[in-house]
């Protein structure tokens, strides 16, 4: 079926204009889109689901987005921290050339690991991903680092000492 055409390799190019050849992009993913179950909560019917979208979806997107830079420049304001940690994904890295773990005995896609690290990225804000500690298979675990906006400098520094921390380096 034409939804699955371009499925498990990129689309072929026209070098001329550099797009996909054949259906339109937005035309296979709005197949796609369509073929979703409507209970369907999964990260993966989410990105299908907002890849297309009116112009008018797109403004209010817009106007969110710049109401939650304003809260978090307040925050960073008001509350004064210097930056946020939160954990980069709720497990450790998995194996180099794995595409999903086993959560509570489900298997889960790799991508739904990581929530924590979009929080603040459609807000323009800086964020950084540390290793901070390894697991008994020595696979790291990080933290996400975000800082108001500017905090460009800070972020790396931080993460820096993070990793130099005696009690956080990788078991010999």
């Amino acid at each position: 079926p034409e939804q699955l055409r371009y499925q498990g390799a990129p689309a072929p190019c026209d070098r001329t204009h550099q797009t996909p050849r054949g259906p339109p992009f937005g035309r296979t993913t709005g197949l796609l889109k369509h073929a979703l179950e409507d209970d369907d909560t999964s990260p993966r019917a989410t990105v299908l689901r907002h890849r297309t979208q009116t112009h008018r979806t797109r403004l209010r997107a817009d106007e969110e987005r710049h109401r939650l830079r304003q809260t978090w420049h307040r925050l960073f304001a008001d509350a004064g921290p210097d930056l946020i940690v939160t954990p980069a994904a709720p497990t450790p890295a998995i194996p180099a050339g794995s595409r999903s773990l086993l959560v509570d005995g489900a298997e889960r896609g790799f991508f739904d690991q990581t929530a924590w690290t979009t929080l603040t990225s459609h807000t323009g804000l800086p964020g950084l991903i540390a290793p901070v500690a390894h697991d008994p298979n020595g696979l790291p675990i990080g933290v996400h680092l975000t800082g108001p906006a500017s905090a460009d400098r800070l972020l790396p520094a931080v993460a820096e000492e993070l990793t130099q921390l005696p009690a956080l380096r990788r078991p010999a």
